[in-house]
């Protein structure tokens, strides 16, 4: 999971616009300067940056350029009272990034913190999220299922999941 090179991207961007000392409205770099700086494809760069936007720490303007956003000082330590982990399928920018901005907005008003994985709709991409998730010590898990339909050889985390009375919500779809 650690490997998705869209979330290092994110990592960079977080820490660049803090070591940089940016304020919010101060324009920053172009997808095309994020790639060559990254050397990855304008989709990975667009990846991160809707992530990005969805927590604020950015705003992209079409026709204007991005900038920096309110929230930028997210790499910034605050206090905390858990986090949650959100897997889903895919990143998609139909409806994704809404559900990822509504549970990121909910979670920061309880204290809380997000952590996100995308298996693309993979079963052991799943089971790399979950497993890294529980080792992180996670309070919570939303979850959409990774080929819902078939059987998951997951269940035995999920299992463990119920023992350690984490708490476990699944959308758009569940396991039977």
């Amino acid at each position: 999971m650690d490997n998705y090179k869209y979330l290092m991207i994110v990592d960079w961007v977080k820490e660049h616009i803090a070591s940089k000392g940016l304020k919010p409205n101060d324009r920053f770099l172009t997808e095309k300067q994020l790639c060559e700086i990254h050397g990855v494809s304008r989709q990975t760069v667009r990846q991160a940056l809707m992530l990005l936007e969805s927590e604020n720490v950015i705003v992209r303007v079409r026709g204007s350029g991005t900038f920096v956003g309110n929230r930028s000082s997210v790499s910034s330590p605050v206090s905390v009272r858990g986090s949650i982990g959100v897997i889903s399928t895919y990143f998609s920018d139909y409806i994704f990034p809404h559900i990822v901005t509504g549970v990121e907005s909910v979670l920061g008003s309880a204290g809380c913190t997000m952590q996100l994985a995308i298996t693309h709709n993979q079963v052991y991409e799943e089971t790399q999220a979950l497993e890294s998730m529980l080792a992180n010590g996670v309070q919570g898990l939303i979850v959409e299922p990774s080929k819902s339909a078939l059987p998951n050889p997951n269940m035995d985390l999920y299992a463990k999941l119920r023992r350690e009375k984490i708490p476990l919500v699944f959308f758009n779809a569940k396991y039977p």
